[in-house]
């Protein structure tokens, strides 16, 4: 089983949504192309190809104020593109007030995938630009696309060590039914489907490893039982409040969310094991409908 993770300590977040379109600067190199908003949901490059030299294009945030890359050392981008092969594909560029740029290229997939890069530390992010590029460079004709769901940048990725435990996702039919009102009792009416819940669950043994490896015997709940921070369990629930959402990755699913509640408790009969439980709650744009649930749970 794949252990479960979800970001926390989110320093910048776009959605891409109609609300920061206007945020991107766009820069062409040979490549006719332009970069619209499907369903307030995800950015769209379109792209057309018309000779046999290397063609993109790039849209460029000019991030305000700049971001300390030692306090968010993460960066997260979710991003399609629609051709398998042979045509654009995607890449991003981190652009930072002082030393060389980060730059990735994402290649092709026409499934949506997220990417973690790591950022260099000890310096300030300036920028962030989105790339729709040809490969090969001899493509001379033909319409391409680049998408763009989300690009974050973030403080760490918390990984839950399991000593026990697993993940549910709980659907719910978007057919809703209406009771019939009646003047005796309550008139309940669901007017509206529920998102998916995840609920995250198990046990912890805080016991623990430090640095080099060695049991740490009593260590409680700061024990050095992930290579993260113990505490960062806690910003989770902390950073909640001011995140919109969350970005959660598990083999059942992966999505965004957002942090319903938490519990933590600690067993009689071993002082060592933790039980924990967080339920999260499917973060989901009204308008952004086409998207199919394979999609949304990125299991395509």
């Amino acid at each position: 089983m794949t252990k479960p993770t979800i970001t926390y300590g989110h320093a910048f977040l776009d959605d891409c949504t109609a609300a920061t379109l206007a945020s991107w600067t766009e820069t062409e190199s040979g490549l006719v192309a332009s970069m619209a908003v499907s369903n307030d949901d995800y950015f769209v490059i379109t792209g057309t190809c018309d000779n046999a030299a290397d063609e993109y294009a790039y849209y460029e945030r000019h991030i305000v104020p700049d971001i300390s890359s030692t306090i968010s050392p993460k960066l997260l981008v979710r991003w399609k593109t629609s051709a398998a092969a042979n045509g654009l594909q995607a890449k991003i560029s981190v652009i930072y007030t002082a030393g060389p740029p980060t730059e990735t290229t994402l290649g092709f997939s026409t499934s949506w995938t997220t990417t973690v890069i790591d950022l260099t530390t000890a310096t300030n992010i300036d920028k962030i630009r989105l790339y729709a590029d040809d490969n090969p460079n001899s493509i001379d004709a033909g319409t391409f696309y680049v998408y763009f769901d989300f690009i974050l940048i973030c403080q760490g990725i918390f990984t839950w060590p399991f000593v026990s435990g697993g993940v549910e996702l709980e659907g719910f039919n978007n057919n809703q039914y209406l009771k019939i009102p009646s003047k005796v009792g309550n008139a309940t009416q669901y007017l509206g489907g529920d998102d998916s819940t995840i609920r995250v669950y198990g046990n912890i043994d805080s016991t623990g490893l430090d640095v080099a490896g060695v049991p740490v015997i009593n260590s409680g709940w700061h024990g050095r039982w992930t290579t993260h921070d113990a505490e960062a369990f806690y910003q989770i629930l902390h950073y909640a409040f001011s995140d919109p959402w969350e970005w959660f990755t598990s083999d059942v699913a992966s999505l965004k969310v957002t942090v319903d509640n938490m519990r933590i408790s600690q067993a009689k009969t071993d002082e060592n094991l933790l039980s924990y439980e967080l339920n999260l709650h499917e973060y989901r744009l009204g308008s952004a409908n086409v998207e199919t649930s394979l999609e949304r749970f990125g299991i395509t």
